[in-house]
């Protein structure tokens, strides 16, 4: 027997594949605000509450663009107090570490406000943070603790709002061919 030939053999090359990018994601979920779109003198800053949902479209494993519509009422403060938030724009999505991807955002649309008889649609610009922690392939928790929303009021001040999120993002694939 030669050298050669007791010798194992050598180990196949390993391949290692990229983690797939999802084509669309839609997440749902919780939302708080902290609100000051009533900007009334004597009157503290109040919180709404309820839901929101944001289709999102992937140009890129990093670039993409959302859409957030949000609907909040506040029914311990005011009489029926109620914020519809239709807002939209870029999302930078940073690498994945231990299953968590960081986020950043801007967006910009318009917010209506109404309580009572009083209804009003502002031009609205918002930014924030936030991370998925991924659940499984498809599924991810997401949380945003910082999102804040700026509205112009009809005496053309601005307001500032503090919005917090939490969810789930379901994560669509594109089809290999």
């Amino acid at each position: 027997m030669t050298a050669a030939a007791q010798d194992p053999p050598a180990p196949r090359p390993q391949q290692v594949l990229e983690a797939p990018v999802p084509a669309v994601a839609f997440s749902a979920g919780f939302s708080y605000l902290q609100t000051d779109l009533l900007n009334t003198p004597g009157v503290a800053n109040t919180y709404t509450l309820g839901w929101y949902a944001m289709p999102q479209y992937y140009f890129t494993r990093h670039l993409s663009a959302i859409g957030e519509f949000d609907d909040l009422g506040n029914y311990h403060a005011h009489a029926g107090e109620n914020v519809r938030a239709f807002l939209g724009g870029p999302e930078w999505t940073f690498a994945t570490m231990h299953h968590v991807q960081p986020f950043v955002f801007t967006e910009g649309g318009a917010v209506r406000d109404s309580r009572d008889n009083y209804i009003n649609w502002m031009a609205s610009a918002a930014g924030g943070i936030g991370f998925n922690t991924r659940i499984s392939k498809s599924v991810s928790f997401q949380l945003i603790p910082a999102e804040y929303v700026a509205s112009k009021q009809t005496d053309g001040d601005w307001s500032g709002n503090l919005m917090a999120k939490a969810g789930f993002t379901f994560n669509g694939f594109r089809w290999k061919r």
